[in-house]
């Protein structure tokens, strides 16, 4: 009993409640299941903790598929989150597993909304050669993503410190006075003077000389409202990629956009947060 109280409230420290019912059921488990998640409770705990007793901006050490890693990241909620989401839930790992049922390695990947780098840093350590461009409007989050991107030599990694758009313009933070125009969360919008360049999709497939993307991941805090905004700009997008992992922030816009990509000949796979499409002729021909 001890010991279920112990990670019971661990999780109340590192995942905020949502967890709480989760654990519950887990933690009553006797098999091999239970054991896991207990152990994955504590290892997440472990880098909560590493994290919290150090500075602000702080370096820690992880393995992502047994390669060792090392990430800068700040003692600020949504860092942690976004931490938690890719190396400790490890989100990406449903997609790169039906990468590998259907022997599709990605040669070419866009990280748009890329944050402090951890998505690609996670990719990179899958595919050795994969080549990979980040998109990140954000200033502060660009500085680290730098550093995440330098400390851990990933040549293969192309930072833009840019927003994706429905055209060529010049964004804005929303409210820059708003905690979330911080890290995680950061939204923008078309603003004449603003000091962010916002480019479109096709832009940046031109910029890189790429005629087909084979993986392109996007999590741009509402911003795929205006970037898919009418049927033909999507279609268009679309053409140009061969699979795509899209954390929408409006359930009508998630509901059209699945829709969409299963007319266009997309497997429609849901992740957690995440909606992925891969092409049928992908799987068909593996």
């Amino acid at each position: 009993m001890g010991r279920l109280l112990i990670i019971k409230t661990i999780l109340l420290n590192f995942h905020p409640q949502e967890l709480i019912s989760i654990a519950n059921f887990y933690l009553k488990r006797k098999d091999k299941l239970g054991k896991e998640f207990i152990r994955f409770v504590e290892n997440s705990f472990k880098y909560y903790y590493h994290i919290s007793k150090k500075k602000e901006l702080t370096k820690i050490k992880i393995f992502v598929n047994s390669k060792l890693t090392l990430i800068f990241i700040r003692r600020i909620y949504p860092d942690l989150m976004v931490f938690r989401q890719i190396f400790i839930f490890e989100e990406y790992s449903r997609v790169i597993e039906v990468f590998g049922k259907h022997n599709f390695q990605p040669k070419t990947m866009i990280d748009a909304g890329g944050n402090l780098g951890f998505t690609s840093i996670y990719f990179s350590r899958f595919y050795k050669d994969i080549k990979i461009l980040v998109i990140e409007p954000n200033q502060a989050n660009f500085e680290i993503l730098r550093k995440n991107k330098k400390i851990n030599d990933l040549k293969n990694i192309k930072l833009e410190n840019k927003g994706v758009w429905s055209r060529n313009t010049t964004l804005g933070p929303i409210d820059v006075q708003n905690e979330k125009s911080t890290g995680w969360g950061f939204e923008t919008k078309e603003s004449i003077g603003g000091e962010i360049m916002g480019v479109t999709i096709e832009y940046l497939l031109e910029m890189e000389k790429i005629d087909l993307i084979d993986f392109m991941k996007i999590d741009i805090e509402g911003a795929e409202l205006e970037v898919f905004k009418d049927r033909d700009t999507t279609c268009r997008i679309l053409k140009k990629v061969n699979s795509i992992a899209l954390e929408p922030h409006s359930e009508q816009f998630e509901n059209e956009f699945k829709i969409v990509l299963q007319e266009e000949g997309f497997e429609v796979f849901l992740f957690g947060e995440l909606i992925f499409g891969i092409r049928k002729n992908i799987i068909i021909h593996a």
